[in-house]
C-alpha cells in the first residue's frame, strides 16, 4: 500500500513541475520571438503574423520542455520505486515472514 501512495505523490510532483515548466518555456520562447522580431523591424506593437509566430513558438517550446520534463519524472519514479519496493521486500520482517511461511511448507510436505 506503501507503494501505490508513494506513485500518487510521485505523479502530483511530476504533474506539477511539468506545468511550471510548459508556462516557463512558453514564456521564454514567445518573449525572445517577439524581441528579434523588434530588433529587426523597429515596430511596436508588432504585426498579427509576428503575434501568430510568437504564439506558434510558445505552443512548441513549451510542448517541447514538457515532453522532456514528462520522460525524466517517468524514469525518475521508476527508478525511486524500484528502489522502495526493493527496501520493502529485503526488510527484516518481510524476509522472517517468509522464512517463517517456508519452513511451515516444508513441514506440511
Amino acid at each position: 500500500m506503501a507503494v501505490i501512495g508513494h506513485l500518487i505523490g510521485t505523479a502530483f510532483r511530476a504533474f506539477f513541475r511539468i506545468l511550471f515548466t510548459f508556462v516557463l518555456a512558453a514564456a521564454l520562447g514567445a518573449g525572445v520571438t517577439l524581441l528579434v522580431s523588434y530588433t529587426q523591424t523597429q515596430q511596436w506593437p508588432p504585426t498579427r503574423l509576428t503575434e501568430i509566430t510568437a504564439i506558434a513558438i510558445a505552443g512548441l517550446a513549451g510542448y517541447a520542455c514538457a515532453i522532456t520534463v514528462l520522460m525524466g519524472e517517468g524514469v525518475r519514479a521508476l527508478l525511486k520505486t524500484a528502489k522502495f519496493a526493493e527496501k520493502e521486500a529485503l526488510s527484516t520482517g518481510n524476509l522472517i515472514e517468509h522464512g517463517v511461511k517456508a519452513v511451515e511448507h516444508s513441514r506440511g510436505d
